[in-house]
């Protein structure tokens, strides 16, 4: 049997980070914080380095203990309780970056002694975490960074504790070693590294842009709400029918936030992955998809076809009347969407 990551690190006392893409990062931490072990994250980018010792102290994910908080106006002090580990990879960065913003360093280039500066400071943390006596309260977590262009300088950053919705070290965390080991959490598809179009379903289960359109807004066309941010040039008007399908929107939220079609339902790829049961679905989803069929939409038309799969496999063993539901998704995804309105690249937020 092949060795995973657990079975890797469990090995050793302190992980060392010294990777250069997003989804070897977060499986790394993951693990880490299963396994309880201190982990020390550097990397390096051009002229320009950071570091950030992670779960330190490690401790099982939703656990606290119990400090005194000093107040400010009377001197007095109040207990309360405190995550008993320092923050993961995930608390920092629970959303990874768009894959058109990540380059390795090889795409990107670096320059060598930086390298060595960031490898020195990180050999200095392991031994301090080593030598040291490990702590009985949380240390305030920072993340140094170093830039040796134009003018060579230190900055420190302090981060904040663990996140109370982290999906891996809070006390409502979904990673566990059996989604670990098992390969059902896809750390590529995650920080979304499929680049290319992969074909799961075949075409004739799947919707072109024109077939989406008339499906929800018959000669209308699609109504889009956006928050303002970025630059798309889109105007809402009405309300997509609630008699119509059911139009739920598999990106991660910050990017659903950004833009999406009136009355869609966000269901993150990655919470979709991850789901092992009908009940850790939303409830607008649950509270609607047996009265309406599904239509799935996704930024380039894979974690649709992945997420259709699933919610197949996962309704399919409820009530006939909800497995008949049918569970379509969109071909090529808000790509195909975006060129269908004639919107250019430039006025187009990327992801």
């Amino acid at each position: 049997m092949p060795e995973t990551a657990l079975d890797i690190l469990g090995n050793y006392d302190v992980i060392l980070d010294c990777t250069d893409n997003p989804a070897t990062r977060y499986l790394i931490s993951d693990a880490c914080v299963l396994l309880g072990k201190p982990l020390v994250s550097a990397s390096a980018l051009r002229t320009d380095g950071q570091l950030s010792v992670l779960n330190y102290p490690p401790a099982s994910p939703g656990t606290t203990i119990t400090t005194l908080k000093q107040s400010t106006t009377d001197h007095s002090a109040q207990r309360i309780e405190v995550p008993a580990g320092g923050p993961c990879y995930r608390c920092i960065w629970p959303t990874p970056p768009p894959p058109s913003a990540v380059q390795t360093c090889g795409e990107g280039g670096i320059l060598g002694p930086v390298v060595g500066v960031m490898g020195v400071l990180q050999a200095l943390e392991t031994i301090k975490i080593l030598a040291l006596p490990l702590p009985t309260v949380p240390v305030q977590a920072s993340m140094l960074l170093f830039s040796s262009y134009p003018a060579l300088g230190f900055r420190s950053i302090r981060l904040r504790t663990r996140r109370p919705n982290c999906a891996t070290c809070s006390a409502n965390a979904t990673v566990s070693k059996d989604s670990l080991t098992s390969g059902s959490l896809n750390y590529v598809a995650f920080c979304g590294g499929i680049e290319d179009e992969i074909n799961v379903l075949p075409d004739s289960e799947r919707m072109d842009v024109g077939e989406f359109t008339a499906a929800t807004k018959p000669g209308q066309g699609l109504d889009i709400v956006s928050t303002g941010h970025g630059h798309a040039k889109i105007e809402s008007s009405e309300h997509v029918s609630r008699d119509g399908p059911l139009i739920v929107d598999v990106r991660e939220k910050p990017h659903f936030d950004i833009f999406h079609i009136q009355d869609s339902i966000n269901l993150p790829f990655s919470q979709l992955e991850s789901a092992r049961e009908v009940s850790e679905l939303p409830e607008a989803l649950l509270a609607q998809q047996s009265k309406r069929n599904m239509i799935l939409l996704c930024q380039k038309g894979n974690d649709s076809q992945l997420g259709v799969v699933k919610l197949r496999k996962l309704l399919g063993s409820e009530e006939e009347d909800i497995s008949s539901v049918n569970i379509t998704d969109v071909a090529g995804g808000w790509t195909a969407v975006r060129r269908q309105l004639g919107h250019s690249a430039k006025d187009w937020p990327e992801f």
